[in-house]
């Protein structure tokens, strides 16, 4: 079962049995070396969590998110001072991370704080991250595992007394769905493991350098199906166009149009359900022969489950020959906005359909400006789900939405609140805005002006907040409104 974080208490060890990753004795000779020459004077090496953060915010000041699968963390943080890195290759995305982490990085022989980066066995995106005794061990399955590492190592990080410090610890980590992105996608979102684009951002180079290496894009044949070749040409051009430019994965999407066809294609094959069954094999062939290993979706007019008019399609498809098994289905849940997502709903979609690959879910939870966390997915999901795709959403929701799609074993909305909300605020303020985003707060006017002057401050160029949150938590502001004057605040400012 994956867990989450398993607290350590200060003074006890790292965790019992064979350590994550295992230093050589050159790097521990040398980590050793560095400790006894170099430090700010006067600084201890080492001190108690509850010494660097906010005083209450022990518990979650310094813990990942997403929730790692598995986590050893002491409640005691290493100072970092001078820092060398060694092992990461100049241009992977790791290397960008580790830079703005330690922005004074130097030569290894004028360091007293060395960050390892080494490859490492286990699946696609997988990464283990071991912290403590002057030494940063980071490892990762591939480029991508190593740029998790990295950017856990920076939730780890925090300024005080004059120092930086990193909470020491062990953590090995794994991504839950293999795919987790959005619609339309936001920078940001790239550092909560982010690694899908869906339809849109696809002509802005920033989000593949911003570690998006995945995204798929829909093709829309309207509400009038060409069945015909030249309807099925049409989509071979397009699959071929988008194959040159990186893409690997595509869609083909039916959503709030007709079952209508052209003429045609309706004097050829009759009726709509023969028609879609053979366009879609015709376009999986010709995928194929693009790219043998290129993935196909389908959007269908009846993407909820829910829909009154999809069982007797999923049998009318059936009856004209079916559809090729590894299809992928895109489906929204039991309603177009689903309050809750059932993997068995799922299952007996794809079931109807014939099809053996998992759903891509296409969950549009978030798209009326919903700020809160996301709620009603439950940990059976990937079972029969590949990957979740969200639309819209204010910057808290998205924060939650990630943090489920890579661990949903773990995943706790309202803990994954607020640690969005100390991502956006610092620990200090995060539980007011949480309370706040939840719909539950009542909070006193003075209290809610000084919270609206602490986003404000930290909204803007702080790389732990991203995003503008005037844009993002419109909702949030506007209960705010009515408890404090906002245009006088916004006036500090």
């Amino acid at each position: 079962m994956r867990g989450g974080t398993e607290r350590i208490r200060a003074g006890r060890s790292a965790g019992a049995g064979a350590p994550l990753l295992r230093p050589g004795p050159r790097v521990v000779l040398l980590a050793a070396g560095l400790l006894l020459a170099g430090g700010c004077r006067g600084v201890p090496r080492s001190l108690p969590l509850a010494a660097v953060v906010p005083p209450g915010t022990e518990d979650f000041a310094l813990d990942p998110l997403p929730v790692p699968d598995r986590a050893r963390l002491r409640d005691r943080v290493m100072r970092v001072g001078r820092v060398a890195v060694v092992g990461v290759r100049p241009g992977e995305p790791a290397a960008a991370v580790l830079a703005e982490v330690f922005p004074d990085r130097v030569a290894p022989g004028a360091a007293d704080t060395v960050v390892r980066v080494l490859p490492a066995p286990g699946e696609p995106e997988s990464f283990r991250l071991r912290v403590g005794a002057g030494t940063i061990l980071l490892a990762g399955a591939d480029e991508a595992g190593r740029r998790w590492a990295a950017e856990t190592l920076r939730q780890l990080r925090v300024r005080a007394r004059g120092a930086w410090w990193i909470r020491e610890g062990e953590i090995r980590d794994r991504p839950g769905f293999p795919l987790r992105g959005g619609k339309r996608p936001l920078l940001f979102e790239a550092r909560y493991r982010a690694n899908l684009s869906y339809e849109k951002g696809l002509d802005d180079p920033r989000f593949l350098a911003a570690g998006r290496t995945r995204f798929v894009p829909v093709l829309s044949p309207g509400g009038e199906l060409d069945a015909t070749e030249e309807g099925v040409a049409r989509a071979e051009r397009f699959f071929r166009r988008w194959h040159a430019r990186g893409a690997r994965r595509f869609a083909i999407e039916f959503d709030d149009v007709p079952f209508g066809l052209t003429p045609e294609t309706r004097d050829r094959f009759g009726g709509y359900p023969r028609a879609i069954a053979h366009y879609l094999r015709e376009c999986r062939t010709r995928l194929r022969r693009i790219d043998p290993g290129a993935v196909l979706y389908w959007l269908p007019q009846t993407y909820w489950s829910h829909h009154p008019l999809l069982p007797r399609f999923a049998r009318d498809v059936g009856r004209e020959g079916g559809l090729p098994p590894d299809l992928g289905l895109v489906l929204t849940g039991p309603e177009v906005v689903s309050r809750r997502i059932r993997a068995e709903d799922l299952e007996r979609v794809r079931r109807a359909f014939g099809l053996t690959r998992k759903v891509l879910l296409y969950d549009n939870r978030g798209r009326e400006g919903d700020h809160g966390p996301l709620r009603g997915r439950g940990a059976a999901l990937p079972r029969v789900v590949e990957g979740i795709v969200g639309e819209r959403g204010e910057v808290l929701n998205r924060i939650t939405r990630l943090d489920y799609a890579w661990n949903p074993r773990a995943y706790d909305p309202d803990r994954s609140l607020l640690l969005a909300c100390r991502e956006i605020v610092g620990p200090a303020a995060a539980p007011a805005l949480a309370e706040l985003a939840d719909g539950a707060g009542r909070l006193p006017a003075l209290r809610a002006h000084h919270l609206y002057r602490e986003v404000r401050r930290r909204a803007a160029p702080p790389p732990r907040a991203p995003v503008s949150v005037d844009r993002y938590l419109p909702r949030v502001w506007a209960s705010l409104a009515r408890k404090v004057d906002i245009d006088s605040a916004s006036q500090d400012h």
